[in-house]
C-alpha cells in the first residue's frame, strides 16, 4: 500500500531558490523523505539514482559524459557516492546562465556540502530535510509559518488527545511510520535508532 503524499513546508522555498540557483541541494537524515519530496516537486525532471551501480559508475569514471547522457533538467540522488561529478557540474554550470539545472540530494550532510561546496560556490543553494513535523503530519505543511510569539496567532492544528499524542511520539516524525497504527513500542524504538 502506497502512503498518500504528504505535503513538506520546504516544498515552495526549493521551487523558488531553484529559479535563482543552477543547483539545489537537498541533504538530510535516510528516510526523511527527500527522494519522495523530489519527485513529486520534480515531476517533469528526469530523476536519476547513484544506488544504481552503471550510472555511479558512469558518474564516478566519467562525469562530464554522464551529464551530457543526462541533460537538465535532472535530480540525482545520493551524489555522496561521487565527489568527482563537482568539477563537471561547475563546467556545466558555468556554460549557461539557466537556473534550476540540477537538483542533487543525499544523506551525508557533511561530507556532501565539504565535496560540493567548495567547488560550486554561488552556485548552489543547500536545504536540510528534517521528519515531518507537527504541521506536515496533519497534512498542512504547506501552511506552516516562521513562529513568531503572538497572542492572535491563528490555530491551525487540530488538537490531540493524550492517546493521540502517545502515538506521535512513538510513531517519531518519521514519513516512513505516518499512519501506522500498530507499532509494537520496543521493535520500534530498536528498529528507529538504524535511521538515526
Amino acid at each position: 500500500m502506497q502512503m498518500k503524499y504528504l505535503p513538506r513546508t520546504i516544498e515552495n522555498v526549493l521551487s523558488k531558490q531553484s529559479a535563482f540557483y543552477k543547483g539545489v541541494m537537498l541533504s538530510g537524515m535516510r528516510q526523511v523523505g527527500k527522494h519522495t519530496l523530489l519527485k513529486q516537486i520534480g515531476e517533469q525532471r528526469r530523476y536519476l539514482t547513484l544506488n544504481n551501480s552503471r550510472l555511479l559508475r558512469m558518474a564516478k569514471e566519467a562525469p562530464e559524459e554522464f551529464l551530457i547522457l543526462n541533460p537538465p533538467p535532472v535530480t540525482i540522488d545520493e551524489v555522496q557516492w561521487a565527489p568527482e561529478l563537482s568539477p563537471a557540474l561547475k563546467a556545466a554550470f558555468d556554460e549557461t546562465e539557466d537556473r534550476g539545472l540540477v537538483w542533487l540530494s543525499g544523506s551525508q550532510r557533511l561530507s556532501l556540502w565539504s565535496q560540493v561546496a567548495d567547488k560550486l560556490p554561488g552556485r548552489v543553494a543547500s536545504f536540510d530535510l528534517m521528519p515531518f513535523s507537527i504541521y506536515e503530519r496533519q497534512g498542512l505543511g504547506l501552511s506552516q509559518k516562521t513562529y513568531i510569539p503572538s497572542i492572535n496567532r491563528p490555530r491551525l492544528l487540530k488538537p490531540k488527545t493524550v492517546s493521540e499524542t502517545w502515538d506521535i511520539i512513538f510513531q517519531g516524525a518519521w514519513p516512513e511510520f505516518y499512519g501506522q497504527t500498530t507499532i509494537p513500542e520496543k521493535s520500534f524504538m530498536t528498529n528507529s535508532l538504524s535511521f538515526i
